[in-house]
């Protein structure tokens, strides 16, 4: 399993543990035209949205840091009552916020902000992101060091 499927795995499950029975929590699915919010009465999607990469280390740029950024698009039919968004929100944040994943850092929350309302259904999305080592395949092969009794004899 590569490491964006399993971090989206350990947010799947985190969010399943942390709200109402009600909701329908999934990754993204592969056709998304296809799904149909309007006929659940709340949902929690998962999609990894990105990466962004460390500076690495002068020359060797064989391990860098590595941003992985998800996305959890939230589907609600209400702002207040049973499945209302705001406290959906709270509990969400409170659920992901500075938790552990094997394998990286904590999550860090980055933003939520409502992306649509239509006919009664509001869709929110919360980005979170959380660090991992990044290692290249390929070592750099090692640099030529120059002698130190070659500067001591020219100094």
């Amino acid at each position: 399993m590569s490491v964006i499927q399993s971090i989206e795995t350990q947010l799947i499950a985190r969010l399943k543990r942390c709200l109402p029975s009600e909701f329908y929590v999934a990754g993204f699915p592969g056709n998304p035209e296809a799904f149909d919010p309007a006929k659940m009465r709340a949902a929690a999607l998962v999609h990894y949205s990105g990466a962004r990469y460390g500076e690495g280390n002068g020359m060797d740029l064989a391990r860098q840091s590595r941003e992985l950024r998800f996305t959890i698009v939230l589907y609600l039919g209400d702002l207040n009552g049973g499945a209302a968004a705001y406290p959906i929100l709270d509990t969400m944040r409170q659920w992901l916020q500075n938790t552990a994943l094997e394998g990286a850092t904590p999550l860090k929350m980055m933003s939520e902000r409502l992306t649509d309302q239509a006919a009664g259904q509001w869709e929110w999305q919360v980005d979170v992101s959380c660090v991992v080592a990044s290692v290249a395949a390929e070592q750099s092969p090692a640099r030529p060091r120059i002698p130190l009794t070659r500067f001591q004899e020219e100094g």
